[in-house]
């Protein structure tokens, strides 16, 4: 995985937009070198990436981050 202030390529096949500052969970699979990312899938799974500032629709790629410090939008 690339050093934490690097961005990651990834791509979304979550089957609906990643909204900015997002956690998002690798699948495992990748494709064309972006990782595939989804919504995390459990509580306490410290295998995931943070989206950057912007939405990323459904089937796309984007860039996420993997530093231990950073922006997460949450509800509520």
């Amino acid at each position: 995985m690339p050093a934490p202030y690097d961005p990651v390529p990834i791509l979304n096949v979550s089957g609906e937009d990643i909204p900015s500052h997002a956690v998002v969970e690798p699948t495992g699979a990748v494709t064309d070198g972006a990782f595939e990312v989804r919504k995390p899938t459990r509580d306490g799974y410290r295998g995931v990436l943070v989206n950057g500032p912007g939405v990323i629709p459904a089937g796309k790629a984007g860039q996420a981050y993997a530093h231990p410090r950073v922006v997460v939008r949450v509800d509520g």
